[in-house]
């Protein structure tokens, strides 16, 4: 038997994942650790495994960035329709791992068209400044993400054939905080 967890696409797009990527809702498992502070991936350990031995999965195909231990490309929440995390004792037909695997299943066409359109936007003016650059007397700093998609869906041939797409595009601007450096003159 299989230990896995399989989240319905309801779940995916009501909570607020970090980056708007559907890998990252492992954070939200039991027995998950991360090591996302030295910057190299999700870096996820799960059940006391090495952050490198875990399978990140796209329909079935391996989508692994094996250099910095995390899926190679991201995906919108609009454009998958299951999501499961296998999480130990699951099929030797996935090999290469024994951390656990994410598995990411996307939407498929339907008989009808369907379709949603979205739009993300972070901007400083709809953030508070935060209380240590306040007591610096510095302005809040400049965070700008822009994200449009499109996920559509349904038939090219009547009850033969199947489309299903997404496209989101990522734009974002930020600004680092002033910082004093002294040089010998």
């Amino acid at each position: 038997s299989t230990i896995s967890e399989v989240i319905d696409p309801v779940e995916v797009q009501n909570i607020p994942l970090a980056g708007r990527d559907v890998y990252s809702l492992l954070f939200t498992l039991p027995a998950v650790t991360s090591d996302g502070g030295v910057s190299r991936g999700l870096g996820l350990s799960v059940n006391g495994q090495r952050p490198s031995s875990s399978n990140y999965l796209l329909d079935g195909v391996e989508n692994n960035n094996y250099l910095v231990t995390g899926p190679l490309t991201p995906i919108a929440p609009e454009a998958i329709q299951e999501y499961r995390v296998s999480t130990s004792s699951f099929s030797a037909q996935y090999g290469r791992t024994a951390g656990f695997i994410a598995n990411a299943v996307t939407r498929s066409g339907t008989d009808q068209w369907h379709g949603v359109g979205y739009f993300y936007l972070k901007n400083e003016t709809l953030d508070a400044n935060v209380f240590d650059r306040n007591l610096k007397g510095w302005g809040r700093p400049r965070d700008r993400e822009l994200r449009p998609g499109i996920q559509v869906g349904g038939p090219l041939l009547r009850e033969r054939l199947y489309v299903s797409g997404a496209f989101e595009r990522f734009t974002g601007r930020q600004r680092s905080d002033p910082e004093t450096l002294w040089f010998p003159t």
